[in-house]
């Protein structure tokens, strides 16, 4: 059976396409299939994707090459925010199956599956899609394989460590920002602080007197998961990770940077992930932190989400896609 995976990774779009697919195509190797993943991907973005055998190319330009490798495929899976509609048609009659990962209703998609695992996704209108399957909602999101399986997180009495993540290459350059305001609201905590590489040598410098704020980056997933597990709230962008903050049961203070993330916040503000709706360019920002870490430090909502967003995002997204698809 010949599965097709195509995708982008840069730093000009995020790594976020990345990762979810790269679940997809380990939920397909359970299956005892191997994917063929190609991806239109900076060097970065290979780190990321680590032992996949990935096919990197910038597939938008460079289309006769990506026709060749596609034709006759019996699954193709297509997630991506800069392909137009003609290139998913002409792609789609290639091949026996068609699915389109989608956050939202980007486009109007051809004839196929169209897979939306934002939290409530399912209440969004999809009603022009009547040509389509709809697999929709939080229990289709995928997660990286080695979030499937998480061990119950501990609840400490109060906030000891906190987890600062914006993403690989933090494009709205925000990390600094809130370490600062957290470094002088609340001094006696410890701080994880995830970077890209560039990023990780400035902060080396600009904080090398901090005693309490440690770095980290290139991180493999077995390495996100353990430091999510240890660390008592986190400070993240809006968009994939936010989902394996979810799974792991880590309290979390999102904050939008690019507008496709708005279904993530309002989704999770109804289920009580999240407290309140933050952008990166929100005029009073540093008070908003503040008083959203505030709020979501206390014990008795860190408990509750401990305990009831791991039961929401259980880890079996990229399963079910998979076994839908075959």
């Amino acid at each position: 059976m010949k599965v097709i995976i195509l995708t982008e990774g840069t730093r000009t779009t995020g790594y976020g396409h990345l990762t979810r697919c790269q679940s997809i195509y380990q939920a397909f190797e359970e299956k005892g299939i191997i994917p063929v993943y190609i991806a239109n991907c900076d060097e970065r973005g290979k780190e990321i994707l680590g032992g996949i055998n990935v096919v990197c190319f910038n597939w938008l330009i460079e289309q006769e090459k990506l026709r060749e490798i596609v034709t006759r495929a019996d699954v193709l899976i297509i997630d991506s925010y800069l392909a137009s509609k003609d290139i998913y048609s002409d792609l789609t009659a290639r091949v026996e199956k068609a699915a389109y990962i989608d956050d939202y209703q980007r486009i109007e998609y051809p004839k196929g599956i169209i897979i939306n695992g934002t939290i409530d996704a399912e209440n969004l209108f999809y009603g022009k899609a009547l040509r389509n399957e709809l697999l929709l909602g939080v229990k289709y999101i995928p997660i990286r394989k080695e979030f499937w399986k998480v061990h119950k997180k501990k609840i400490n009495t109060t906030v000891q460590e906190v987890l600062i993540t914006f993403g690989g290459h933090d494009q709205r350059e925000i990390s600094f920002s809130v370490l600062d305001i957290l470094l002088h609201e609340f001094k006696e905590m410890k701080y994880n602080v995830v970077l890209g590489g560039r990023k990780f040598l400035d902060a080396m410098k600009k904080y090398s007197n901090e005693k309490n704020i440690e770095y980290f980056h290139s991180l493999t997933a077995q390495s996100m998961l353990d430091l999510m597990l240890k660390c008592d709230i986190a400070l993240s962008a809006a968009g994939q990770t936010l989902y394996e903050l979810a799974r792991v049961g880590v309290p979390t203070v999102a904050i939008g940077v690019v507008q496709n993330q708005r279904n993530n916040i309002v989704g999770w503000l109804k289920n009580n992930f999240v407290l309140d709706m933050l952008w990166s360019d929100d005029s009073d920002l540093n008070e908003k932190i503040v008083s959203s870490f505030m709020r979501t430090a206390e014990k008795g909502h860190r408990e509750m989400i401990i305990h009831s967003m791991p039961l929401i995002v259980d880890g079996k997204g990229a399963l079910r896609i998979a076994e839908f698809l075959l």
